[in-house]
């Protein structure tokens, strides 16, 4: 019934309030860092926004650059770390690409 008369008034429809609250939540996950596998050669973490960029200069000394090469387990104990200040990272893996 409140569907029916939000359309008689002219205003969104429920489905049309819950498609918009959808593409507010999504645009939130913006990541912080995006994960590549780089071969056999390890982990690619690369900071994209300036959040990610920051963090990692107030935190970790040795990284001059945006971006750095890790083995797993250091790009597993990056991603925990970085989770506890809910930054968010980009990860494209064999089932498409994931905000963690």
């Amino acid at each position: 019934m409140r569907e029916h008369q939000s359309e008689e008034q002219g205003g969104p429809t429920y489905q049309q309030k819950r498609d918009n609250h959808l593409e507010q939540r999504q645009s939130f996950q913006v990541p912080d860092f995006e994960l590549y596998r780089r071969g056999e050669d390890g982990w690619k973490i690369l900071a994209v926004s300036g959040r990610g960029i920051h963090w990692i200069a107030a935190n970790f000394n040795d990284w001059r650059s945006g971006e750095t090469l890790l083995t797993l387990q250091e790009a597993n104990k990056f991603l925990r770390a970085a989770r506890k200040f809910s930054l968010c990272t980009s990860y494209k893996g064999p089932n498409g690409k994931t905000i963690l």
